[in-house]
């Protein structure tokens, strides 16, 4: 019998010699970065550096694992609207001359603050959009004392220790909510006004992230993480399907019937990715 799952191992392997020579690289007290705070932290504290380099693999694991699915529908909502991949492609374009000179400066600049500002409106507000679609969350809460909640006109009662579960679903394609509440409106959030460390969705009913005590702890690392991919690919390549050579627009995949956490395709999209221009 094969063992299949040994190219597995030696892959997980080369990421952890790869985090293992970047933790015992010297960091300088201007690195502003994550991976240098997270470098530093295990220094701080003394950790092992075996369990400092399982700690970092996990945390790449969990951002891969809770982004990936929001950054494929992100691409296909784009590259099924041309009029929206044209305005959030030009606006990164503009960011990167005007905002940090070239694309090796952005490379070597960008961070969470610096990619929080108004010269990303309409990939943040694309990028919330898509979870507003494609989130599948399923909140749960607790009443810690009677109470009542406000559905309209209607005062619903809760009793102490009943279970509430929020619909986000059914909320965030409401049309009473969100009009054309089904369809991809990239600039839908990006009319609201600009503050940093608040996301454009502040005062909607946007659950995407959780809301309360519980809602999420990493979702800035999570915006970080899915604006770095999608300025770093829509900057530098155009996407041709493979399947039909002549567009570079498809049709939006349909979903699974049975999907957990966020929408998954029934089958992968294969793309050809063409440079847009020579970087030096």
């Amino acid at each position: 019998m094969p063992f299949w799952f040994w190219p597995c191992m030696r892959a997980r392997q080369r990421l952890k010699d790869h985090i293992a020579r970047y933790l015992n690289t010297p960091v300088s007290d201007e690195d502003v970065h994550i991976g240098a705070d997270l470098a530093r932290l295990h220094r701080e504290q003394k950790t092992p550096l075996d369990q400092a380099v399982g700690s970092l693999l996990a945390l790449k694991w969990g951002m891969f694992t809770n982004t990936f699915g929001i950054v494929f529908w992100l691409f296909a909502h784009l590259l099924n609207n041309p009029a929206a991949l044209s305005a959030v492609r030009a606006e990164i374009d503009a960011a990167i001359d005007k905002e940090f000179g070239d694309f090796p400066a952005f490379l070597a600049d960008a961070s969470p603050k610096s990619l929080d500002r108004p010269c990303f409106q309409l990939l943040t507000s694309a990028i919330v959009e898509t979870m507003r679609l494609g989130g599948l969350i399923s909140i749960m809460h607790t009443a810690e004392q009677d109470c009542h909640l406000r559905n309209g006109e209607q005062m619903i009662p809760l009793q102490k220790g009943e279970f509430v579960l929020a619909d986000v679903r059914g909320v965030h394609v409401d049309d009473s909510v969100y009009p054309d509440g089904y369809k991809f409106l990239y600039d839908r959030f990006a009319h609201c006004e600009h503050h940093p460390g608040i996301l454009p969705t502040q005062g909607k009913p946007w659950f995407a992230f959780g809301f309360g005590r519980n809602v999420c702890k990493g979702r800035w690392l999570a915006m970080y993480q899915i604006k770095v991919l999608a300025i770093i690919y829509l900057h530098l390549f155009d996407f041709i399907p493979v399947a039909n050579p002549r567009t570079s627009i498809w049709q939006l995949p349909r979903p699974r019937r049975l999907c957990l956490n966020s929408l998954r395709p029934e089958k992968d999209i294969i793309v050809h990715l063409r440079s847009r221009r020579n970087m030096e």
